[in-house]
């Protein structure tokens, strides 16, 4: 690894090149196969991982003993650090869905890095707030709406996360891990919100053109599941 690619990850972006440095010597680019194990709960947790390509199912139990799959795909994705940081072991534990590359990070350099940087702290606590607030709405969109209100709740959403971004880039089968549906079902119902021009589609990418259409879509779907 270098500098530049660890710039690329946002949570590095307040360190001073110095802090940088020090982070790529230690940082490593690990490969693994899909149903391999990164980490499992109550683990020693040992080190810091960031996607780099491909999807890992990361697996909550919640009070019952039961295991919840929340998948996460997408360069910059991290997991591991609360474990890191509040020194209790791994929260969850974390499958390779597909192929994935990660860079890793052993649990001393990040913790060190981390509490010397107030601005990073800050970060990692947005983003889990973030991520309780992308949970909850997970939680609506399988609760209220069947498979196509599910995927206009979540494509609507991430519209309106960034209201500057034009288009939202994600591919299919990444969209269908996020909806908890088939890849197949997320093609052909796309091409129908395209030829109903409320969505344009390009590679890996997807503009919503008519919200407004999309939003009565998310409002028809819930009232017919």
């Amino acid at each position: 690894m270098n500098n530049d690619e660890i710039k690329k990850l946002e949570i590095f972006q307040f360190l001073e090149e110095a802090s940088l440095h020090y982070l790529t010597a230690h940082s490593v680019l690990k490969e693994h196969k899909k149903g391999d194990v990164i980490c499992r709960k109550d683990g020693h947790a040992s080190a810091v991982y960031f996607i780099k390509q491909g999807v890992i199912s990361e697996y909550v139990m919640d009070g019952n003993g039961f295991n919840i799959n929340v998948k996460m795909s997408g360069t910059g994705e991290c997991f591991g650090e609360l474990g890191v940081l509040i020194g209790n072991g791994y929260y969850t534990t974390a499958i390779a869905a597909t192929d994935v590359e990660l860079f890793m990070f052993p649990g001393a350099v990040f913790e060190e890095v981390v509490w010397s940087n107030q601005k990073m702290v800050k970060h990692i606590l947005a983003r889990l707030i973030l991520k309780l607030q992308k949970s909850a709405q997970k939680s609506i969109s399988y609760t209220l709406f069947n498979s196509e209100g599910r995927l206009a709740y979540v494509l609507s959403t991430m519209s309106n996360e960034d209201l500057h971004k034009k288009e939202i880039g994600i591919t299919q089968e990444e969209l269908g891990f996020k909806c908890g549906i088939a890849r197949q079902t997320v093609s052909v119902t796309l091409s129908k919100w395209k030829k109903q021009g409320i969505i344009s589609l390009t590679r890996g990418k997807i503009r919503v053109l008519k919200p407004d259409l999309l939003t009565e879509v998310v409002m028809n779907c819930a009232k017919e599941h």
